[in-house]
């Protein structure tokens, strides 16, 4: 069929039970699945999807263990490495919300039960009278526990796997099957074939961001305009929002399961390809070339305490919620030390973005026409360039996005020894700053430094950065605003690095944010532009001091 077209279906669903034996194609039955697919050795699911896609009036249907051989390790790597192209051209994929043989797997009622029953037919002069079942009392009924289940996404096993999270964002149209009603889910609607809209979209015609909306909240918003990527300065409002939105992303793939550790990376390449396709990105270990340094600014901290009470039953309400340094899954598979992908899986901790909404609403009020709050970049790094193993310098192969192994990547970046005393250091900067403007006299000023090992520690630990590391800058800004006490604000965020067995390169340790509050100066809505020009030209740090400027290769 090569160089043909045609529309096909694509199956997703789960394995269950791992001791029953499942039909797999295998180099030893290749030849013998050429000629014929035993009917009676497929498993329900396998046996439903062909008759749906038969009665859909399609030909072929996708099935994974059944078109990629699943002990050849070639096949399987070069197919895997596809399956955004499988499943984006797939016409609709037919996803099992739970795996075969389990008790939760219920046989679909009939929907036409609750087709409305003609009584006597509606004519010219008189109308008609039909009795129909009132499916409003249904949303009632199924928010029991018996039902719960079915309108739930976070309840169905399919959505805790990995593999299925870049088999169900990549097909434009899914239909869920599995569980008593038929569900439609596509880039704008959530559907149930008698409920109705799940998830209504917005009156502007966009999709819903919520957690049981359309597929399009995983997609950052701008990720289509023209230009995306090419001309964002790092603190747009469209780049912190893509940050946000691509770490809730990685989040929810990071929050599912998988069999084998070793799939992590190539489990993702799927999404990776179509984001990259999507915004003209180039992909680096589950960070952009193009946002490289936003996409550095990552930690790892505790999970929201809900989150933990709403993941564990056990923990009692209103209770203390502990917090063990707890691995559920370990890396296995290469990444940069400034990768997420390079961060174990816990159970009670999480990667967040270093810049959250309070970024994002400061940022909103800057550019209102008449703004009581002033935003300015002060200092951001840039990339400049990466290699994978065995490239050219800033050469993307085919398969970097699933082999980061000895991937490098190059920047220009001011950094201050950990044993330095920055505290010393900056309080020289303020006092000179009282010294020499007269305006500034009465000033003052609050530190708040926080620091992110990338291994976290237990709860009754205290991180600091090792001794023998660099705090390098990635970010600082300057806010300055009307209201609250500290009217000018300066916020810096970076990474905690070491040297790395490779002499010239170093590994990131962890992360780091200081904010540094200033009172004493005065700032209205006259003359807020005036003095946050004047803040803008101090600087509190000085390369030639404490401060030197590194070419810094991580690795």
């Amino acid at each position: 069929m090569t160089n043909k077209t045609f529309e096909y279906l694509a199956l997703s669903h789960m394995w269950g039970e791992q001791s029953v034996e499942h039909l797999k194609l295998g180099i030893e039955n290749l030849e013998d699945f050429q000629e014929d697919i035993p009917w009676h050795r497929l498993s329900s699911i396998y046996k439903e999807a062909i008759h749906v896609t038969a009665e859909l009036g399609y030909r072929y249907l996708w099935i994974d263990s059944l078109c990629i051989i699943q002990n050849d390790d070639d096949d399987w790597s070069r197919e895997a490495s596809l399956m955004a192209t499988v499943y984006g051209n797939a016409t609709c994929n037919l996803a099992f919300i739970f795996p075969s043989l389990t008790p939760s797997t219920t046989f679909r009622s009939d929907p036409r039960i609750y087709n409305p029953c003609v009584l006597r037919a509606a004519t010219s002069s008189s109308p008609g009278i039909y009795i129909q079942r009132d499916t409003r009392d249904l949303r009632v009924m199924y928010q029991s526990i018996e039902y719960y289940g079915w309108l739930a996404q976070h309840n169905w096993p399919l959505f805790s796997r990995a593999w299925t999270f870049q088999e169900y964002l990549l097909c434009p149209r899914t239909l869920l099957l599995g569980h008593r009603n038929l569900m439609w889910q596509c880039s704008a609607f959530f559907y149930d074939e008698l409920l109705g809209p799940i998830a209504e979209s917005l009156p502007n015609g966009a999709a819903k961001k919520g957690r049981d909306g359309a597929k399009s909240r995983y997609f950052p918003m701008n990720i289509l305009k023209p230009g995306f990527a090419a001309y964002a300065d790092m603190s747009d409002l469209m780049s912190l929002s893509f940050m946000i939105d691509w770490q809730a992303l990685l989040n929810e793939y990071r929050s599912r399961e998988l069999t084998e550790a070793k799939d992590r990376v190539v489990a993702f390449a799927g999404i990776a390809r179509a984001f990259t396709n999507l915004g003209s990105l180039t992909y680096l270990a589950g960070t952009w070339a193009d946002f490289f340094p936003l996409c550095l600014l990552w930690y790892v901290d505790r999970k929201r305490e809900v989150t933990i009470r709403y993941a564990g039953p056990e923990v009692i309400r209103g209770g203390f919620v502990e917090y063990p340094v707890k691995v559920c899954e370990e890396v296995v598979r290469q990444a940069p030390s400034w990768s997420q992908f390079n961060v174990p899986i816990y159970t009670h901790h999480q990667t967040y973005f270093i810049f959250n909404n309070d970024e994002i609403f400061v940022r909103q009020k800057s550019l209102y026409e008449q703004p009581r709050v002033c935003w300015d970049d002060l200092y951001w790094a840039e990339l400049d360039s990466f290699q994978f193993s065995g490239q050219p310098v800033n050469h993307f192969p085919d398969s970097g996005f699933f082999d980061f192994s000895n991937l490098s990547a190059t920047l220009d970046l001011p950094v201050l020894p950990v044993k330095v005393s920055w505290p010393a250091h900056l309080e020289q900067h303020f006092e000179h700053i009282r010294a020499t403007d007269p305006l500034e006299a009465a000033l003052a000023w609050k530190p708040d430094f926080t620091y992110y090992p990338d291994s976290p520690l237990a709860a009754d630990k205290i991180a600091t950065p090792p001794r023998r590391g660099v705090l390098a800058l990635i970010a600082e800004f300057q806010v300055c605003r009307v209201a609250g006490k500290y009217l000018v604000q300066r916020r810096l965020a970076g990474l905690v690095l070491v040297r790395a067995e490779k002499v010239g390169t170093w590994r990131r340790v962890g992360a780091w944010k200081l904010t540094i509050k200033i009172s004493g100066v005065e700032a209205t809505p006259e003359n807020i532009q005036d003095t946050a020009a004047r803040w803008k030209k101090y600087r509190i740090w000085t390369i030639g001091e404490a401060w030197q400027m590194e070419t810094v290769t991580l690795v």
